[in-house]
């Protein structure tokens, strides 16, 4: 199944829209490219890193890897 929000820019690098979960609290849903979810084994309980790199994106790694 395709999602327009996600887009692939490179070769490493995604593009997406985060989704507002629409209850006030202003948390939203990042959705991972089902290619990165495959590529590093995710399952749902997993738990990823956020941090903003030097040009102002967010990058995203595995916790424990």
């Amino acid at each position: 199944m395709t999602n327009s929000r996600i887009t692939k820019t490179g070769p490493n690098t995604w593009r997406t829209i985060l989704i507002n979960v629409g209850d006030g609290s202003g948390d939203a849903i990042l959705e991972l490219p089902r290619e990165v979810v495959n590529q590093w084994g995710l399952k749902e309980g997993d738990a990823v890193e956020l941090n903003r790199g030097s040009n102002g994106e967010i990058v995203i790694t595995k916790k424990g890897a």
